[in-house]
């Protein structure tokens, strides 16, 4: 008897056309693969023009046309949350994509030298693919000087102008400054801090984007940075300024909460308190206001300090006169819990 293959030989052919089938089935998938993700050309450029401007732009090429880029950045400072900045410059979709940003310093109140920014850029094209470049930092750096450098625990000191010891003069005085504060109120800085020294009260101003008129010296305390105009001929009010500033981002840093800031007595109390015994005509502006029953009540130096030159002068030696009171009856123990709440 012969054996039957007939079973077998449709069973192989059909095999074989599903095979053939599926083949087909397959070739256009393989055929249609989702291009590549956009490619960035070159690494991102970025421009700063201290104190006006910061310029980033960005190359780019797809096999899709890139339909969407944006530039993310976020400043390295103090803060209740992480602040990311997201923007979007306008540009026709193409598979070649040139595109910048320009950050306007006047839309913003300017940064201090010495601020940092972290940034990177987002790109996205017609298929959905994305790509994203490695966050970067940028120092934001007056770049106008040759600046050195002196450091002394967590306080470094920048200046241009004057030897070393006009320098160390100045760090020193910052030091005591914060000494003094840590001893009589407990406060400590929490992370480094900067100082930079211009070499007068008009080259301090030509470095900021809104200067006041009568500017010679301010602190930006949540990024940890001082600015002063320091001559060289006036180094000794030089050491003043340079405690009083950088006595605020101490305090700062201390007592940094998100619901509501120190009454400005307190602050410029113990800022004016740091940089040791009360200059004799802050004294006799304060006996001479005593004498006439002309204080100003402590309620209203809880806001901002009166424009007037001369009530301004009165408003500082008060503060300073209530936190040396508070200090000398309460201690450091009840200072340091006064801030810490």
């Amino acid at each position: 008897m012969k054996p039957s293959y007939g079973l077998s030989s449709r069973w192989i052919r059909g095999l074989l056309l599903a095979l053939a089938l599926l083949v087909a089935g397959l070739a256009p998938t393989l055929a249609q693969a989702p291009p590549s993700a956009p490619a960035i050309a070159a690494p991102p450029q970025v421009e700063a023009r201290f104190p006006t401007a910061i310029a980033f732009s960005l190359s780019a090429t797809s096999q899709s046309p890139i339909t969407r880029a944006v530039l993310r950045y976020r400043l390295d400072r103090i803060g209740c949350f992480e602040e990311l900045v997201d923007r979007h410059p306008e540009f026709s979709p193409s598979t070649e994509l040139e595109v910048s940003w320009t950050l306007d310093m006047r839309k913003i109140g300017g940064l201090p030298t010495g601020a940092r920014l972290r940034y990177q850029w987002l790109v996205e094209d017609a298929a959905g693919n994305r790509q994203a470049t490695p966050e970067k930092v940028l120092r934001f750096e007056d770049t106008r000087y040759s600046w050195r450098n002196l450091r002394q625990g967590m306080v470094t000191l920048y200046w241009y102008r004057g030897n070393e010891a006009f320098a160390s003069r100045l760090l020193a005085a910052a030091q005591a400054a914060l000494d003094r504060l840590s001893q009589d109120t407990g406060t400590r800085l929490e992370r480094p801090v900067e100082l930079y020294i211009y070499e007068s009260a008009a080259a301090l101003r030509q470095a900021r984007v809104f200067p006041q008129a009568w500017e010679g010296g301010v602190a930006f305390p949540a990024y940890g940075v001082v600015a002063i105009g320091v001559a060289q001929d006036q180094v000794q009010w030089g050491e003043g300024a340079v405690a009083h500033e950088l006595a605020h981002l101490g305090i700062y840093q201390m007592s940094f909460n998100c619901y509501q800031d120190l009454p400005t007595w307190l602050n410029e109390g113990l800022a004016t308190y740091a940089e040791g015994d009360p200059a004799p005509d802050q004294r006799l502006r304060l006996q001479q206001a005593i004498a006439a029953n002309q204080l100003i009540s402590v309620r209203s130096l809880s806001s901002s300090f009166p424009a007037d030159p001369e009530q301004a002068r009165l408003s500082y030696a008060e503060s300073r006169s209530l936190v040396a009171f508070l200090i000398e009856k309460y201690g450091q123990e009840k200072m340091t819990q006064l801030l810490s709440a």
